[in-house]
Order: C-alpha cells, then structure tokens, then sequence
C-alpha cells in the first residue's frame, strides 16, 4: 500500500505536504488482487467505466434541457 502525501501547486510549481487524515482499516481484504478474481475484477472495472460514460452522458443531456 502506498499514500501520495505531496500536492503540486501548478501555479507555483512547487509540492506541499498534505496534512489530511487518512483512515486505515485494520482488515484488508486482498481479493481484489489475487489472480483468481482477475476476470471478476476486470468485468467489474468494465462495468464501472460504462456506467462512468452513461452518468456522463446524462448529465449532458441534463445541461442541454436547463
């Protein structure tokens, strides 16, 4: 597991320390990324793009009828 603690300022051009909580759980599951789940993992990533691009869209169409 890895945290990106810095935050780039694009204006400045220079990285500050984020000082935000960041909660951990005592359990962590890593069935995510076993080997065996890889299909159930990938067809679930899919799903969740498709749904990404279908929530994009409607809030498209939503913006053209307001």
């Amino acid at each position: 597991m890895q945290l990106n603690r810095l935050a780039y300022n694009t204006a400045t051009g220079k990285a500050s320390k984020t000082k935000h909580v960041v909660p951990i759980e005592q359990t962590i599951y890593p069935d995510r990324f076993m080997f065996k789940n890889r299909e159930k993992i990938i067809a679930m990533e899919q799903s969740i793009a498709a749904q990404t691009t279908q929530i994009k869209n409607l809030e498209a169409c939503l913006k053209q009828y307001t």
